[in-house]
């Protein structure tokens, strides 16, 4: 230490490793602040007023609670139509006319095709076709959001560079579950 209390860089390195060396928090700690951030999450999500408002919480909020890149909602107008999308996390509106929203509406027909629509699907990223060579979000979870007669009637898409890691698939089940309430 220097006169006056002051660390010197000696001392400041020694603080540090011994605070890289700290214990860290009990399991139950870590598990309890998840848990406080997920019912945080989905009271502010059940306040929405409005369906806009809710999915464009629901598509730039929900990393809160699961890791990604982007989230895109998509909505039928009809039942046995095809999904469209209608939001995009960080974007304030679709270009209907974007190659790459043309790109994840056809990657999710041919996942659901196979699996069928109340599915949910991970998307590999074998299953991406030419268009979506340039975009960096390979990895994709669909999660279909059911009405009450568990139908169908809109999905959240979630991209992400890398794999999701095993428990993304429940939290995303849990979105989807919390915004199809009501």
């Amino acid at each position: 230490r220097r006169p006056g209390g002051a660390l010197t860089a000696q001392g400041k390195r020694r603080n540090a490793a011994a605070m890289s060396d700290a214990v860290p928090p009990p399991p139950g700690q870590a598990a309890a602040a998840g848990l406080a951030a997920l019912l945080q999450y989905e009271a502010e999500l059940r306040r929405k007023a409005s369906v806009p408002e809710l999915c464009y919480f629901v598509a730039n909020d929900s990393r809160a609670i699961l890791p990604y890149a982007q989230m895109f909602i998509l909505r039928q107008k009809l039942a046995g139509e095809g999904f469209r999308v209608e939001h995009v996390s960080s974007l304030a509106a679709v270009d209907r006319q974007a190659p790459l929203i043309h790109a994840i509406e056809q990657r999710v027909a041919k996942g659901l095709a196979v699996a069928g629509e109340a599915q949910p699907l991970d998307l590999a990223p074998a299953d991406a076709d030419d268009a979506l060579a340039e975009y960096p979000n390979h990895h994709a979870l669909w999660q279909p959001l059911l009405d009450a007669a568990g139908q169908p009637f809109a999905g959240l898409l979630v991209t992400a560079a890398q794999p999701f890691p095993a428990d993304a698939a429940p939290r995303l089940a849990r979105i989807a579950e919390t915004m199809a309430h009501g």
